[in-house]
């Protein structure tokens, strides 16, 4: 009979020891498991600053390279323009367009060399204006307003659509749509990857990095190639 209790007793502490070893065992897997998740978000935050600079890097490169195309070039050409060359000419876009002062940066990496058109009512007024901008070997980008009177569009009451900030005349306002009525303002970049899953461009409201879907629709704006030939 003692040789059987003693037997169960053995058992007994053998099964203890087992199972002290398992526990333990788990707890270092716990503990591995919250340094890997740790690592992991650690890894997740490299990457997104990562990405973050690198879409800053391009967007600025661009920047750089289409508005020193179109911004000297639409001024001269407009100063010239208005002294009675071609009275037909409106104006320049980035100064027809009123918006709050931190909305600004935005619309000008959004439009890209856009933000520089001369705005013209008809075809016949922009050969005009391609015609200066050759002989004085120079770039301009233009945009027709005849191209956007029978365009249909739907208006979105969304606030953090970018159009939503600006404030146009009612013919202006299919040209507004065309270039930032697809562009969200966001706070953070995993906001701006959600937005382009929805189906929107995004910006940060820095501008620290521009998202966008695609090639932008440039159909009907026009940026002549003067300067190249």
């Amino acid at each position: 009979m003692e040789n059987i209790i003693l037997d169960i007793s053995q058992v007994v502490r053998t099964r203890r020891d087992t199972i002290k070893k398992k526990q333990n065992e788990l707890k270092i897997s716990n503990q591995r498991k919250r340094e890997l998740q740790k690592d992991l978000r650690n890894a997740e935050k490299i990457y997104e600053r990562a990405k973050t600079v690198y879409i800053k890097i391009k967007i600025k490169k661009k920047l750089q390279t289409n508005f020193s195309k179109t911004e000297d070039g639409s001024k001269k050409i407009m100063q010239i323009a208005s002294k009675g060359l071609v009275p037909e000419a409106k104006g320049l876009l980035n100064e027809m367009v009123k918006c709050p002062k931190e909305i600004k940066p935005l619309l000008k990496i959004v439009a890209g060399e856009k933000w520089n058109s001369i705005i013209v009512e008809n075809w016949a007024t922009a050969e005009k204006i391609y015609g200066l901008a050759k002989k004085l070997n120079t770039v301009v980008s233009i945009i027709v307003l005849n191209d956007f009177k029978n365009m249909n569009y739907e208006v979105k009451t969304t606030k953090k659509l970018l159009s939503n900030h600006v404030t146009v005349n009612n013919e202006l306002k299919p040209i507004i749509h065309e270039l930032f009525g697809s562009t969200i303002i966001v706070e953070t970049i995993s906001e701006a990857f959600a937005a382009l899953d929805d189906g929107y461009d995004s910006i940060d409201e820095n501008t620290e990095y521009y998202l966008r879907r695609g090639l932008f629709k440039t159909c009907l704006l026009y940026t002549s190639d003067a300067a190249d030939e």
